[in-house]
């Protein structure tokens, strides 16, 4: 009997689920590539596309796959400098752009930020000089890689939300950053501000002490925020 597993199921697939999907796979192949599911088992189950934390191909990068959204994020190679994920999405005639942030590296809790920003429509990670034209693949400053990924609805509208290297520790993400034109809805979701020298802390926000001076809030909060959003 073949299963057919689809894109949206193994996205869907709860961590602890899919973990136990690869060691199953693992021990019915034998001897297998750790982090890699082949597109065929030998018991007639097919994956129709690489979920979280799985090697594209056995000898290649890691990376993400959204193919509803034309996106591709990578890590660079080993040994390639700048090190960190190439952010890769294409437009719907499939010109696209390209660039690299720095630092970070494909992991679960950058993940699940991913796969709620998609899930709400903030599905575009970059826009028209942003980052600047000089950060973008065939251009000069394409090797300097920038410092954040950031998310929007549009390619010609403002950024929304971010994760960035001046208010986190990558790989991992102990803020994220909103533009501060949503303070309203922040406030209303979080209520209590912090003093700018406080670290963010789940169910409170705080202003950047510096930069654009948007608002930090804790990783645990943006689902709510992005569900308020909705509204």
């Amino acid at each position: 009997m073949s299963i057919t597993i689809s894109e949206a199921e193994l996205l869907g697939m709860p961590e602890h689920l899919l973990l136990e999907l690869r060691s199953y796979l693992n021990s019915v192949r034998g001897s297998q590539t750790p982090g890699a599911l082949r597109a065929q088992s030998d018991a007639g189950m097919s994956v129709e596309r690489h979920g979280p934390d799985l090697r594209a191909a056995e000898d290649g990068p890691e990376r993400w796959r959204f193919d509803d959204h034309g996106l591709t994020i990578s890590e660079t190679p080993p040994g390639q400098s700048p090190a960190g994920l190439r952010i890769e999405q294409a437009l719907e005639d499939g010109a696209g752009r390209a660039y690299i942030a720095l630092q970070w590296r494909l992991n679960s809790q950058l993940k699940e930020i991913v796969d709620l920003a998609l899930g709400h429509g903030f599905d575009k990670l970059w826009r028209i000089n942003h980052p600047r034209e000089a950060y973008f693949e065939h251009n000069h400053k394409f090797e300097t890689g920038v410092r954040h990924i950031a998310f929007s609805r549009s390619h010609t509208k403002r950024w929304d939300f971010a994760v960035d290297v001046v208010n986190s520790k990558p790989p991992n993400v102990r803020a994220v950053v909103f533009e501060k034109h949503h303070q309203g809805t922040i406030e209303g979701v979080l209520g209590k501000v912090l003093p700018s020298n406080e670290p963010a802390r789940p169910g409170v926000c705080k202003w950047e002490s510096g930069g654009g001076l948007n608002i930090l809030v804790d990783p645990s909060d943006l689902v709510k925020i992005l569900e308020k959003i909705d509204q």
